[in-house]
């Protein structure tokens, strides 16, 4: 992925993730100063960061949670 130079509090869109995955691996979020953000989501500049690809299993499904059960 090329650098990307915006101004100081400029808005940057995240884009789609054009990395290979790891083997077994598809991209899931991106993490923006430990946070995860999806593709899409806007994030204000306001000074250099570092934005890296976060990777899940493939057909991994995040764990249901439990239903409540009433008796």
């Amino acid at each position: 992925m090329a650098d990307v130079t915006k101004n100081k509090d400029e808005s940057y869109k995240l884009p789609a993730c054009g990395f290979t995955p790891p083997a077994g691996k598809e991209f899931k979020v991106w993490q923006v100063d430990g946070t995860e953000k999806n593709v899409g989501d806007n994030i204000v500049l306001n000074g250099n960061k570092n934005i890296k690809a976060v990777w899940k299993d493939i057909g991994s499904v995040p764990p249901t949670p439990p239903v409540p059960q009433y008796s």
